[in-house]
């Protein structure tokens, strides 16, 4: 048996463009729509950056800077977007109140599974031939596994706080090489 959802959108991916396609593919892009409001938030390279440094942990503004190669304009408008929009927290640090850690809110976490499927794809399609430079080991079975929802090792499900991650192979030995000169 066919979805209805499914088949009623063939009308879209066919005919010749007509204005009533037109029409119809435009009521998809209501900002009604979830995967136009989701794009608000998270729609640009720079916020997914920082969403990856979040996820392993890093939550210093200086840390975040170095890491990702934002200007601190940039840093800072893309943490205060992701904060009003309730994906960011922000905690005094312990040391000075003036400055804040970042960390991720419930809804943040819940972005796990897109972070996985866009590192996936990367790893699949935009790694290079030097391949991944990250290599994830899922600390319940102490085994390497791929970017998914589940550890390709032993099958249990991943969570964001369960990961390590490595530098690949070709790119730790030249990072040693650099240190070593």
């Amino acid at each position: 048996m066919t979805d209805p959802q499914i088949s009623g959108l063939d009308h879209l991916r066919k005919g010749s463009g007509t204005r009533a396609n037109s029409a119809r593919m435009a009521e998809l892009l209501r900002p009604e729509c979830s995967i136009f409001r989701a794009t608000q938030w998270i729609g640009d390279a720079w916020s997914i950056v920082l969403l990856r440094e979040l996820f392993w942990g890093v939550g210093r503004f200086d840390e975040l800077l170095q890491n990702t190669g934002m200007a601190s304009n940039v840093l800072a408008s893309r943490l205060k977007k992701l904060h009003e929009g309730g994906i960011v927290t922000k905690l005094p640090t312990p040391a000075d109140a003036r400055r804040y850690d970042y960390a991720l809110t419930e809804k943040g976490i819940a972005l796990f599974p897109v972070l996985m499927a866009v590192m996936a794809w990367g790893d699949a399609f935009e790694s290079g031939s030097a391949g991944p430079l990250i290599e994830l080991e899922h600390s319940v079975c102490g085994h390497p596994t791929k970017p998914g929802l589940v550890c390709s090792h032993c099958g249990q499900p991943l969570a964001h706080d369960q990961l390590r991650l490595h530098l690949a192979a070709p790119y730790a030995q030249r990072a040693l090489a650099t240190v070593a000169e």
